[in-house]
């Protein structure tokens, strides 16, 4: 179960279009629930054919990236992107550049020569190219991406400049929250020094993303979502992170069979 979703082939039948749909990608009719999801939000004149083929090749390209990863869990490391999309698509984001960059969110740090293969000659021109490929997304696509990526000459980037950075784009807050909500509500796999860590980082620089969305007048209009709704998911979401981190430093470590 993915925040909800389920990814069981066949799951959950689909709705019957207003026009033709294009297919999905092989791969996505291993999340059979979320292709169903997607097609009925299409439907629903929620999406266009544009964001949906966007979304669908931003799937594609996670998938090639982290097709060999596995999360400390043993998981697939698909899984992760797969679920922060899930509980912003569950949240009401119907933009499409917020959900594609969430799919990608992890693809720059772990598969940079694939998705980025001329980066060490000509970077500016590396990330034309993956920017071209999703279209007029791409642009949007790329300004969350260059925000929560840290690159290979900034391996050590400090957590602070990295929120600098996520000031000016909330698309990319939203995904930072939303990863961060996933990897914590999964932190039980980590080691204790780990998670104690995590946990102080989250409870330092978290809540005032959260302020900032909580405060944001043009929330709905940058995630294309009823601004009320998401807002009320997201102190649902970032309450529970909250508590975790917060348990883990009193507490300490949680164990997987706690879980």
């Amino acid at each position: 179960m993915l925040f909800g979703l389920s990814h069981h082939r066949n799951g959950g039948g689909e709705p019957a279009p207003k026009r033709g749909r294009p297919m999905p990608p092989a791969h996505l009719w291993d999340a059979s629930d979320i292709w169903a999801d997607l097609t009925a939000a299409y439907a629903r004149d929620e999406l266009s054919e544009g964001g949906l083929l966007a979304i669908c090749l931003a799937y594609e390209i996670a998938w090639r990236v982290h097709y060999s990863q596995r999360r400390k869990s043993g998981d697939p490391y698909i899984y992760h992107p797969l679920a922060v999309y899930c509980a912003m698509f569950e949240d009401g984001v119907r933009d499409v550049a917020t959900l594609a960059a969430a799919l990608l969110h992890d693809t720059w740090e772990d598969g940079l020569p694939l998705v980025l293969p001329d980066y060490p000659v000509s970077p500016e021109y590396a990330i034309w190219r993956f920017a071209q490929r999703l279209g007029v997304y791409g642009s949007d696509v790329v300004a969350c991406l260059r925000v929560v990526t840290k690159w290979p000459e900034q391996p050590d980037k400090p957590l602070y400049l990295l929120y600098v950075g996520l000031s000016e784009n909330e698309r990319a807050v939203v995904i930072k929250l939303y990863d961060r909500c996933h990897n914590m509500a999964t932190i039980c796999y980590k080691k204790s020094d780990s998670q104690k860590q995590e946990a102080q980082q989250t409870l330092l620089y978290f809540p005032w993303m959260v302020k900032r969305l909580l405060r944001s007048r043009r929330l709905g209009k940058v995630l294309a979502c009823d601004a009320d709704q998401f807002k009320a998911a997201v102190r649902r979401r970032a309450g529970l992170m909250f508590i975790r981190s917060w348990a883990i430093l009193a507490f300490g470590p949680i164990e997987p069979s706690n879980t």
